[in-house]
């Protein structure tokens, strides 16, 4: 296993617990004050907030897709193991997804 699939599967496991969505929801309380502290001009608090969330977003859907290639391929391993034990299964059909 990789470091990033390491990396990966421990910050997808984190990433649903209720301390992160509670952070969530403290760090979006910070930036509407940081709204007051600024006055609201679109320059300042527009540009960190979407630069911000945009990171964000990126960096979990790298996240999210790591995490759901790795559910599939073990979905497909093993579909491809209970193809090979049933006897009247056809085998040609076993890792087609590499062949595509």
């Amino acid at each position: 296993m990789s470091w990033f699939d390491a990396f990966a599967r421990r910050m997808s496991c984190w990433v649903g617990t209720w301390p992160v969505f509670a952070g969530l929801w403290l760090l979006l309380a910070v930036w509407i004050a940081t709204g007051f502290w600024t006055g609201f001009s679109d320059t300042t608090y527009q540009f960190i907030g979407s630069n911000f969330m945009s990171y964000v977003s990126l960096l979990l859907l790298v996240l999210l897709q790591s995490s759901q290639d790795r559910d599939t391929t073990a979905i497909n391993k093993k579909l491809d193991e209970l193809i090979r034990a049933t006897d009247k299964a056809r085998n040609d059909l076993i890792a087609i997804e590499r062949r595509a």
